[in-house]
């Protein structure tokens, strides 16, 4: 379990820029900013990063995907002391089992996207006829 939520972060010291985009308020052009910027030592410090200011620092924090130094847990300490993290985690006294079946189905059958997509074309167009013929007679009653 605690792998898993140190997974879902993002440590802004060794992420990406296809993973510090995922961050709230970053783009391609401020993930480079932050990797040239780096280290920081607190999410705080992405107001060093040109372009990135107070209100940008305070949505990505309350997002809860940042951090730094995040990658290496002790077992023996919270893995998470970020409270945005924590309320991501129901509180029940039984364990929770989490159902990944689905997610994990839809990743082995390379299919799955293209039916999706598919059906999702196939909806759209019968909307745009639908739209087409109701404007068409429309135009044919005037």
């Amino acid at each position: 379990m605690i792998s898993l939520l140190i997974s879902l972060l993002i440590d802004i010291n060794t992420a990406s820029i296809q993973q510090l985009d995922q961050l709230t308020g970053i783009g391609p052009k401020y993930a480079q900013g932050i990797i040239d910027a780096r280290p920081f030592s607190s999410v705080d410090d992405l107001d060093r990063v040109k372009g990135i200011g107070p209100k940008t620092v305070e949505k990505i924090k309350s997002q809860g995907l940042a951090c730094v130094n995040c990658t290496t847990a002790p077992a023996t300490q919270p893995a998470i002391k970020s409270p945005a993290v924590n309320t991501l985690l129901p509180k029940t006294e039984k364990p929770v089992k989490i159902n990944t079946e689905t997610e994990i189905n839809q990743k082995q059958n390379p299919w799955f996207l293209f039916v999706i997509a598919l059906a999702i074309t196939i909806i759209s167009a019968g909307v745009v006829l639908f739209i087409k013929l109701k404007i068409q007679n429309n135009h044919v009653r005037t």
